[in-house]
């Protein structure tokens, strides 16, 4: 067990020394948190009950959290560092028991932390390390036969995150298939395991149509619109590049994101063909759940074949665990084999220190420049439409509407009252799910529309809308300031670069930060 402390040193020491770099996505949960703990409801523009959030645990225990500590961001920080160290606790203790080694249980801790794809997106302020503990800890309470606790944890997947239910379904299925042979017999007491965990699941069910009047957050109905039809060309070249993003995850990369060389390109898929022979040939089956979980919500994930996914790192960090749990295996059975071949069984602690030396040297420098990488482009993102929020609540105060479609940054530096009009629709209702967001604009009439440059929303809302928005360039963010407002805002424009230079992204509160 002191071996542990290894892989838990080395993830304090990144979270001190690395640049957390908190992502768009995160800042949703962040805005919703916020406006909970202050009495607004779990609601991401006040007064509007729309379904947004996709992590509703997530966010209660940020509210809580921030209730705490006064500041939603530090109560992310100290939230996910306390999910990651008990993601690999709980990593290296099955690796432990499955391979018989603490040794090998170390270095499935070393390998979760130093993927970069798992490390730098858990960074980023969002439920990935929660949702991946609780994976773990569910593959863990099956391969002890806790079969209760391990249904209402993976139940507790949904409330993390809603594709969770493939875990949920995935570990109900473990359940009754490793007691078949006596479910004539037995089959009340299965019942009353599945019980409490189908009882949560409806909780959560229950608490959408209670507050949302839907069980999907609107996020997921409108991502979903994106999902090619089945078996289409575009369905097929989706998965392909879908079943890719989970090898790069595997390999400590992501399309977008992290591609810097890291020792997991030549070591990774050796390793895990290596370990995946070695539990098969001992015939170790204490890992046989978390595997089978992994597995489930994978091929779940690759069959909906919606090519969308792809820039979004956390929706393949999943894999990670059982990938690393599968290398620290195939680690371990290939010291033992060099130690039996040259007959210095003692020879093992060895291998494992020069080992772990070598793994820390080639693995962390690389780690730091994606996260460095990863700072930079925050500059060019998060930094820059916490400007453009802060510049228009400023100027505009709290009854400001803005537009946009990457609504996070924008919403959370924006005055709590003011409102953000989703482009993209993730702040649709049932109702305007489907309605043009050109329509949207033209019936609401925002009073400033951002968006980045790389986006075509600029170029479309000019051809539909003529003379509706002129529009201004800061950095690389497209400023669109109504007709009838540029007189007043055209010259507050200098204000963005002082803004943007001056600005604090670790803020405590934001109404603090602005002029009455």
């Amino acid at each position: 067990m002191a071996l542990y402390a290894v892989p838990l040193v080395t993830l304090l020491a990144l979270r001190l020394l690395l640049p957390a770099t908190i992502c768009d996505d995160a800042y949703i949960s962040f805005k919703v948190a916020d406006n909970l703990a202050s009495g607004f409801g779990m609601v991401f523009n006040p007064h509007e009950p729309i379904y947004v959030s996709t992590s509703p645990l997530w966010v209660l225990l940020l509210a809580a959290a921030r209730l705490l500590t006064g500041d939603v961001v530090i109560a992310a920080q100290v939230l996910g560092l306390t999910a990651e160290a008990l993601l690999t606790v709980s990593l290296c203790h099955l690796t432990h028991k499955t391979t018989g080694s603490a040794k090998s249980g170390m270095f499935a801790g070393l390998f979760l932390i130093t993927n970069p794809a798992y490390t730098l997106t858990s960074f980023s302020g969002m439920e990935l390390p929660l949702f991946l503990l609780a994976i773990t800890t569910t593959g863990l309470f099956l391969a002890q036969r806790r079969y209760t606790a391990a249904i209402l944890i993976s139940a507790a997947c949904v409330w993390i995150r809603f594709d969770g239910i493939t875990i949920f379904a995935a570990a109900c299925a473990y359940t009754i298939w490793n007691q078949r042979q006596s479910i004539r017999s037995q089959w009340p007491t299965i019942a009353r395991q599945l019980i409490p965990g189908a009882l949560l699941l409806l909780s959560y069910v229950a608490f959408g149509f209670m507050f949302f009047e839907t069980c999907l957050p609107m996020s997921v109905q409108r991502k979903a619109l994106t999902a090619p039809r089945l078996l289409s060309p575009e369905w097929i070249g989706g998965a392909i590049a879908i079943a890719k993003e989970f090898i790069n995850a595997i390999l400590g990369r992501s399309w977008f994101w992290y591609y810097c060389k890291t020792p997991f390109l030549i070591s990774a898929i050796p390793l895990c063909c290596l370990g995946t022979a070695f539990l098969v040939s001992t015939k170790r089956t204490t890992a046989n759940a978390l595997l089978f979980l992994t597995t489930v919500l994978v091929a779940a994930f690759t069959a909906s074949g919606s090519r969308y996914a792809i820039v979004f790192p956390w929706y393949f960090a999943p894999i990670i665990p059982a990938s690393s749990l599968l290398s620290a295996a195939g680690l371990h059975s290939a010291f033992l084999a060099t130690c039996r071949r040259f007959g210095k069984a003692n020879y093992l602690g060895y291998l494992y220190a020069i080992a772990t030396t070598l793994w820390l040297a080639t693995s962390l420098p690389p780690l730091s420049i994606d996260a460095q990488r990863l700072a930079e482009n925050e500059r060019g993102r998060e930094r820059v439409y916490a400007t453009a929020a802060m510049w228009a609540g400023t100027h505009q105060g709290h009854d400001v509407t803005i537009a946009s479609n990457e609504i996070g940054a924008i919403g959370f530096f924006l005055p709590r009252e003011a409102r953000v009009l989703d482009l993209f629709g993730l702040l649709s209702t049932r109702k305007t799910l489907g309605v043009p967001y050109l329509s949207r604009i033209r019936d609401e009439s925002p009073d400033c529309v951002f968006t980045r440059d790389m986006f075509s929303y600029k170029n479309e809302i000019a051809l539909a809308l003529p003379d509706t928005y002129k529009w201004f360039l800061f950095r690389d963010l497209d400023i669109g300031i109504r007709s009838d407002l540029v007189d007043s805002l055209e010259p507050c424009l200098p204000d963005l670069e002082r803004i943007y230079e001056s600005i604090d992204m670790r803020y405590r509160n934001p109404d603090s930060l602005r002029p009455e």
